[in-house]
């Protein structure tokens, strides 16, 4: 029987390639690389702050494949716009593309954790202090709602554009029971 072929790419503060593969275990840990947790800020070298945009990767990945192969990328979308798409039209126009939407459950609620006092670390006047009262339900509101509304644009964004979508949460467990697999893959 035929094996369909896998390929992926990461974005972090460079391009981390998954070489096209039909072995099941190395796509799941991939997989498992990519969608969890970030590291804590403190733990990020300055430089990486300079992470490739999606715009600017999609035609690399699009050179590299073998017409159909299947394509997983595994990302936050946070950076998702009108420049994406033409790219991701053509992707998808020669491979099925797996659009797997990653977040940390922190991204999509605030806890209640009373008053903080945020720095910006990098502003244009120095270090600029703000407080936030997190024990706030009015706030914490507003924030799922814009978290949310943010969340779905995203999803409505991948779909529209031909991609499968799906939304993962970084601290789920069982991963591989959430991700489609093109038929065939690892038998």
């Amino acid at each position: 029987m035929y094996k369909r072929q896998v390929s992926g790419a990461r974005l972090d503060a460079d391009i981390h390639w998954f070489p096209v593969s039909s072995d099941l275990q190395s796509v799941w840990q991939f997989v498992r690389e990519c969608a969890g947790p970030c590291p804590p800020l403190d733990t990020i070298e300055e430089e990486t702050n300079h992470e490739p945009c999606l715009a600017d990767v999609l035609p690399q990945i699009q050179n590299q494949l073998v017409r159909g192969t299947h394509v997983y990328l595994i990302s936050d979308f946070a950076d998702i716009n009108e420049d994406c798409k033409s790219h991701l039209l053509q992707l998808v126009d020669k491979h099925p593309v797996f659009a797997l939407h990653v977040l940390d459950p922190a991204e999509l609620s605030l806890p209640d954790a009373g008053k903080l006092v945020l720095q910006e670390m990098h502003g244009a006047d120095g270090e600029v202090e703000q407080v936030v009262d997190l024990s706030d339900p009015k706030l914490r509101e507003e924030y799922e709602r814009n978290a949310d509304k943010r969340q779905q644009g995203i999803a409505q964004q991948l779909k529209e554009f031909g991609c499968n979508y799906t939304r993962l949460l970084s601290n789920m467990e069982d991963l591989e029971t959430k991700i489609p697999l093109p038929h065939g893959l690892g038998t």
